[in-house]
């Protein structure tokens, strides 16, 4: 199957559950498109959105159309070798054929824990800071900072891994409380969060 790069995840699944194909329906309901999901290489559930990646096309820094097989790309947790002067175009992905009320049943429970787990009540982006040899939202919660608030901007008391727009969140005042959070577990437990999120003109 090939998909313009800048189609949102959970579109892309529904469009392939009506043709009975499957393989990346436990990423439904991550709020990304295509495109932002391979060059971070975003995972959900034990699935990796590369896990059934075949090939993307690209524009590079020259203007000229590329084409990149996985093995090329150096995928890792949350990072791949893709540059970011690429622009991805497309990408071709080897699924696999699937009843629809398999893929359903999938989605349905995944929507479900969603639910239970995440403030998806809320504005937010996702997780903020990267795991790495212990879960980020672990520790965010030891060091105190559960439910913490810098004006619109907080930590989800569900999910301390996750920072709301409470309503009039500016990106200062989310700025300010990710390095507060920084600083904190740095101090107190030693350990460097990596932040997840892409910074643009900061």
């Amino acid at each position: 199957v090939i998909v313009n790069s800048g189609m949102l995840i959970t579109n892309f699944i529904n469009k392939l559950k009506e043709k009975n194909i499957g393989g990346l329906e436990k990423l439904a309901y991550i709020p990304g498109t295509i495109g932002g999901m391979i060059k971070m290489n975003a995972s959900a559930y034990n699935c990796n959105i590369t896990d059934y990646l075949n090939y993307i096309t690209c524009i590079d820094e020259k203007g000229e159309l590329v084409i990149y097989n996985k093995k090329e790309l150096n995928f890792n947790y949350r990072s791949s070798s893709i540059k970011d002067y690429n622009i991805i175009l497309n990408c071709c992905f080897e699924l696999e054929y699937k009843e629809k009320n398999e893929i359903n049943n999938v989605i349905d429970n995944i929507q479900k824990d969603r639910y239970l787990k995440q403030p998806l009540e809320y504005y937010n982006a996702g997780s903020t800071f990267k795991n790495a040899s212990c879960s980020a939202w672990k520790l965010i919660d030891k060091v105190g900072l559960r439910g913490y608030q810098i004006n619109d901007a907080m930590i989800s008391n569900k999910h301390c891994n996750f920072l709301l727009n409470k309503g009039n969140c500016k990106s200062e005042d989310m700025l300010a409380l990710i390095n507060l959070i920084k600083r904190k577990v740095s101090e107190e437990l030693g350990f460097t969060l990596e932040c997840e999120w892409v910074y643009i003109n900061f």
